[in-house]
């Protein structure tokens, strides 16, 4: 899923991402979702429906797109709802195969990792960031 030259496919999984409690008490949250879902004439769902909102595929339940890798160490906190703060966070999720959810992507299994080759994912990770070059606009004729 993490390919090409954004390490990404840009396709929609369903890893499992719970929703947080804290996200589940927040009126304001509830109140944007339930819009929302009405809006497209969906009923209220404690779960974020993700791409099902789109197609109305079933199997689409819960999918979100996956994100590109580039500059991944500044972009916590992570999954669609920024339930996960940390990479290595990540990685360990990932590793144990997603979370739990009826419409999970059957492409997503346990890896059972060590902790050493979850550092060493983490470093990789880490180090697919660096300063962004600034670009300056070039003087052009009739400037």
């Amino acid at each position: 899923c993490h390919s090409g030259p954004l390490l990404s496919d840009q396709k929609f999984y369903n890893l499992g991402v719970a929703e947080t409690e804290s996200l589940l008490a927040d009126p304001q949250h509830r109140s944007t979702r339930r819009y929302q879902l009405a809006s497209m004439r969906l009923p209220m769902q404690e779960s974020d429906p993700g791409r099902y909102r789109i197609t109305k595929i079933s199997a689409e339940m819960g999918a979100f797109r996956t994100p590109p890798l580039r500059q991944v160490a500044q972009t916590g906190p992570y999954m669609h709802n920024g339930s996960i703060k940390t990479l290595a966070e990540v990685v360990a999720f990932l590793s144990e195969g997603g979370g739990e959810d009826a419409h999970k992507t059957p492409l997503l299994n346990k890896l059972h990792f060590t902790s050493k080759e979850q550092a060493n994912l983490v470093a990789f990770l880490e180090s697919l960031s660096g300063t962004i070059p600034e670009i300056h606009r070039p003087h052009l004729p009739g400037d």
